[in-house]
């Protein structure tokens, strides 16, 4: 079957705009360029050439012409694109961050009012007021400074301590400075030696009716992990929590 006349013309009407379409609207002028020029050589030459008039190969240009544009609208269309997922992720990231923020000050706001009925009642003498907003305050401070620190058990002796007139001190040198949560009893960082410090200086502040007790955790990577040093009339004594998780009392002096 013989191959349909002009067969090349209509081909190339296809391929020369998809080529534009990809980018290469050079290569595909220059083909262009190359038939006009070749058809009109032979037919000036006289020879018999199988295309059509000159007119209508012409025609091939608009169209490579308008294949060339394309790239250029959509590069214009999504050069924007970027900057847009950029603005979105940064309101997505806003969102979140005053979500968590409104979060933790709900939390903490209800917690301290929770605190606030529980210390100082309407009904409560105005000497006992004053004596539990000091204690109410001295607890707020050490919720801020010493989080792993602050679980039930040792909050509750530490205010019980403090009533009778001992001097209760409580640092944290190991909780990490990102953790803003007052809350770190679940931490996934809070190493089992705390737990260990709590529940022993929770049993010292029970039997203390005076002097001073200061619980101290250690900054990571030492082999101490925390001291309990208590001073009253009848001595000193220091104990010693180790990494390994051993408790070490001292002899009172």
């Amino acid at each position: 079957m013989p191959w349909s006349t002009h067969w090349w013309f209509y081909a190339l009407h296809s391929i020369l705009p998809l080529l534009a379409i990809r980018r290469r609207g050079g290569n595909a002028a220059a083909t262009f360029g190359c038939v006009v020029v070749t058809v009109a050589a032979a037919r000036a030459a006289g020879a018999t050439v199988d295309a059509p008039t000159l007119l209508n190969i012409l025609n091939i240009f608009p169209t490579i012409f308008a294949g060339a544009l394309v790239p250029l609208l959509i590069r214009r269309a999504t050069s924007q694109f970027p900057i847009a997922a950029e603005d979105a992720l940064k309101h997505d990231e806003a969102e979140h961050r005053e979500g968590t923020h409104t979060g933790y000050l709900r939390r903490n706001c209800e917690w301290v009012k929770a605190m606030i009925e529980f210390a100082l009642p309407d009904d409560l003498p105005t000497q006992e007021r004053a004596r539990n907003a000091r204690l109410l305050e001295m607890r707020l401070r050490d919720s801020i400074r010493s989080p792993f620190l602050d679980v039930p058990d040792l909050t509750r002796e530490v205010w019980n301590a403090r009533k009778r007139g001992v001097k209760v001190t409580l640092l944290d040198d190991l909780t990490p400075a990102r953790i803003f949560h007052r809350r770190t009893s679940d931490n996934s960082e809070r190493p089992p030696e705390v737990d260990e410090t709590c529940s022993l200086a929770a049993e010292i502040l029970k039997s203390t009716n005076g002097g001073r007790v200061t619980v101290r955790l250690m900054p990571g990577g030492r082999e101490l992990a925390a001291t309990i040093l208590t001073e009253t009339p009848s001595g000193t004594a220091c104990h010693r929590i180790r990494n390994r998780g051993e408790a070490t009392p001292e002899q009172p002096t």
